[in-house]
Order: structure tokens, then sequence, then C-alpha cells
């Protein structure tokens, strides 16, 4: 499915825009970079994802995407409801979904060496792991074809497309 991507680079004084998209418009993504000096907008970078999982190609698959930078430190914090933040890792005897922790509002991770933190907000509950140093994954959607032994007793197959956004935060 991610064979025909197209990208778009929009420039201006305010925004810069990147859109991809597959020609079926079952995935594209966009992403903003505001520019200010004063905005508080321009402190972070917007990311919306439209998924529309509906076709047999998705059947038993999840879709994540990984962010990668090069801060140091394994561990990671998810927030709890909202709440409060709880300090995580990734535990190398387990699979990899048994790796992935409910995220409401944020999750952030701190580089050991130079205390700069890197924060992920979202506007609803998605997915969220970490396989190491510097690497960020959020669960966008997923299509399970049989119940995955998880409380709910069916398969997971919502054929309603969705759009996720999220925010990335640099902070010093």
């Amino acid at each position: 499915p991610l064979d025909d991507l197209q990208a778009f680079l929009a420039r201006g004084p305010l925004v810069d825009q990147i859109s991809s998209y597959s020609n079926s418009k079952e995935l594209s993504c966009e992403i903003l970079v505001h520019h200010s000096a004063t905005l508080e907008l321009a402190k972070r970078i917007e990311v919306s994802h439209s998924v529309h999982m509906s076709t047999t190609q998705y059947n038993n698959r999840e879709l994540v995407t990984r962010i990668t930078t090069n801060m140091k430190g394994n561990s990671f914090w998810t927030d709890s409801a909202g709440l409060d933040m709880i300090e995580r890792s990734y535990e190398r005897n387990q699979p990899i979904q048994a790796n992935f922790y409910p995220l409401t509002t944020m999750a952030s991770k701190r580089d050991a060496a130079t205390n700069l933190q890197f924060s992920v907000l979202v506007r609803h509950a998605l997915g969220f792991g970490s396989r190491g140093e510097g690497t960020f994954e959020l669960m966008l959607d997923r299509r399970t074809m049989q119940d995955d032994a998880r409380g709910m007793g069916e398969k997971v197959t919502d054929q309603s497309p969705i759009k996720i956004t999220t925010w990335y935060i640099l902070d010093y």
C-alpha cells in the first residue's frame, strides 16, 4: 500500500507544510512547522495522520509511526489517565506488542547527557512504545481478524477512517 506515496512541500513566511498521501487515500500525513519567535505554536511540530485500514491488505496489521532522535537513555514516561507520569522501559524478553503502553495525553523522553526533553502530545488515546535509545513509536491503528485476548472477546475490524493529530515538543 505504500508504493504509491506522493509528497509535497509548501513553504511560507509563517508555516512550512509537508504533505504525503497514497493515491488510494488510505494513508496520508501532514506536517506543519510554524515560524515565529513569539507564538507558542512555533515551539512544536504538528503532525496529522489520516488512516483508513478497511481493505483486506490490512488484515492482522498494526500501523505504527516511528520517530528517531539522537537522544541517549532507554527509559521514557507515559501518562496514566492524564494524571501522573509513569516511567517505562523496553522489556526485551517480551513480544513487541507487550511493549506498547496506553497514552492518553502525553509521553516524553529525556536525554541522560543533555537533559533535553522530547515530548509527544496526543488528542486521543493511542499506543506508545520505545524500542531503544532515541526512538518513539506511536500505534496509529490496528486491524485484527481474531480476538486478541485483551478483554473485548471480538476482532478489531473498524471500517471508519480516522484522523490522528499529534504534537512534538522539544524542551531544553
